[in-house]
């Protein structure tokens, strides 16, 4: 039910962001043009076809000019671009609902799950997971401690509450009732800035883990990394309460 949940907030979000709209409208509005031509240039056949077989007193150019109609095709236009379902939170319903339908047949939803995944496609599988899938290790171009080295486990200044709500993932948590610890991997610089996130597709059942990411790198910090009381990098799993607002 929390993957349901879950789907349903990021497509909540998803629908509220401008370019969706945009995007959706210009599609529907395109369709719709096409279907017009398509009727019109049917019509048009249909009426050369009837001419051309009923009546033998047509003049040559009028031949002509109606077996050019009924000799015409139409070719459904390539939309492609104007997909509204493109953004990071469509991303993240493709995940959960690719969960739910692969993994739980049963599940009260699934047919409205079904119609979802009909209508945005399936998850594409990134370059990244691809080569790790492939057993090819990601390239780090730093050196970092571990955290059992450090003088103290790191904790994240000014608490993990103040955190969510200064950079927005709040809104998040509270749109999947999520509440419960939550760990994450995290590297840090010397000063306690979060400088990479490391997870898998593995990680993220609940598809959120972009977004936690990019609330990480931008807004949070940590006590500084120390060994001996001297500055390090350093890779740590940080435990996160996580409680939405009732």
């Amino acid at each position: 039910l929390a993957l349901y949940h879950a789907s349903m907030a990021y497509i909540s979000i998803a629908r509220d962001d401008t370019v969706f709209t945009e995007m959706q409208n210009t599609r529907t509005r395109k369709q719709r043009e096409w279907e017009q031509e398509h009727n019109y240039i049917s019509a048009k056949q249909d009426s050369a076809r009837t001419l051309l077989e009923a009546d033998t007193t047509l003049a040559e150019s009028e031949m002509e000019y109606w077996q050019t109609w009924a000799d015409t095709t139409v070719t459904e236009p390539d939309l492609s671009e104007y997909d509204p379902y493109t953004n990071a939170y469509w991303d993240s319903v493709r995940v959960v609902v690719a969960e739910l339908q692969d993994n739980y047949q049963d599940f009260v939803f699934s047919d409205k799950i079904a119609v979802i995944r009909d209508e945005i496609g399936s998850p594409e599988q990134p370059e990244e997971k691809a080569e790790e899938e492939a057993g090819e290790d990601p390239e780090v171009d730093y050196e970092f401690a571990e955290c059992d080295e450090l003088d103290r486990d790191p904790e994240v200044l000014g608490g993990a509450s103040a955190f969510f709500t200064r950079s927005g993932f709040q809104e998040i948590i509270d749109q999947m009732m999520l509440s419960g610890e939550f760990e994450v991997t995290a590297i840090m610089d010397e000063d306690g800035y979060v400088i990479d996130v490391l997870y898998t597709e593995e990680d993220d059942p609940l598809g959120f883990m972009e977004e936690l990411e990019e609330a990480m790198l931008e807004e949070m910090r940590l006590t500084p990394p120390r060994i001996d009381n001297m500055e390090t990098k350093a890779r740590c799993t940080i435990t996160l309460e996580l409680q939405y607002s009732n």
